[in-house]
């Protein structure tokens, strides 16, 4: 099952949508990003992101031979609460700004193609993104339009871990769409 963005209410009413609590049942998840996918702006949508056959001849690591090339990473990462500021117009009215999300990333595995990665991120390149928990993946049919900057990280010590560090950034009004992870 996929969420989807709610229509906004429009003038000072609107219904509250339903919700589900569940005292014998509650739904929790548990764990950390897992994956994070990009394309290149000028991807073609999916028809249904919640398809693995979509994906499945999407994903692919090692050929450039078109934009409709999904980069599957496997990472480390989390997504802390998006920052927005209430900023107070005419008639004391308030007005929340979109909200900016941030992923911070870790990726471990410091082969050459992924160093390259690294610094073509650092060409401040927008990307499409999806991201995946083992439970959900997030991003719709369209990819949420970000930014990727990773670094190397390199510390003292002989049994210290080099590693890629980073960030994806995006602004929107809404938190991303997600739906049951089809690739789990």
């Amino acid at each position: 099952m996929s969420t989807i963005i709610p229509t906004c209410p429009t003038g000072c009413s609107g219904l509250i949508p339903d919700v589900d609590f569940n005292n014998c049942d509650p739904k929790v998840f548990f764990g950390e990003i897992e994956k994070i996918y990009l394309a290149s702006l000028d991807f073609t949508d999916f028809t249904d992101f919640t398809d693995p056959s979509e994906w499945a001849s999407a994903i692919d690591n090692t050929s450039s031979a078109t934009v409709d090339n999904v980069r599957e990473l496997t990472v480390s990462a989390d997504l802390p609460a998006a920052e927005s500021d209430v900023v107070e117009i005419s008639n004391r009215r308030k007005v929340q700004t979109p909200s900016s999300f941030t992923i911070n990333v870790t990726i471990d595995d410091v082969s050459e193609a992924n160093y390259e990665l690294m610094l073509w991120t650092e060409c401040n390149t927008r990307v499409k993104v999806w991201f995946a928990t083992k439970d959900h993946l997030y991003g719709g049919n369209s990819g949420i339009e970000a930014n990727i900057i990773l670094r190397p990280i390199i510390e003292r010590g002989v049994k210290s871990m080099q590693r890629l560090e980073g960030t994806i950034t995006w602004e929107s009004v809404h938190s991303p769409v997600r739906c049951d992870n089809p690739l789990t």
